[in-house]
């Protein structure tokens, strides 16, 4: 799945729905940095995909959950090196 995710964004860079479903299968795979990235690009290209990302969080391997969607969304904006405080 994680190939056939990024061989579709490398066709299409803007695919935010591909890019969520690869930051699920990622983080599946607790390849939790890459998911992140994976999210961060759905975000930045679409950023109504938070909701979808936010309850992919929650649902997911990571074992933490984000408390505050403020923090969510500034991660989500930031760069990889960020996990502030909105994890539990």
């Amino acid at each position: 799945a994680v190939s056939a995710y990024r061989s579709a964004l490398e066709r299409q860079p803007d695919m935010a729905e591909a890019a969520v479903n690869l930051g699920i299968v990622l983080q599946d795979l607790r390849r939790f940095d890459e998911a992140m990235a994976a999210f961060r690009q759905a975000y930045r290209t679409r950023s109504d995909t938070l909701g979808r990302i936010a309850q992919s969080l929650s649902m997911g391997s990571v074992g933490r959950v984000y408390l505050v969607p403020s923090q969510l969304r500034a991660d989500l904006e930031a760069g990889p090196a960020t996990a502030g405080p909105g994890l539990a």
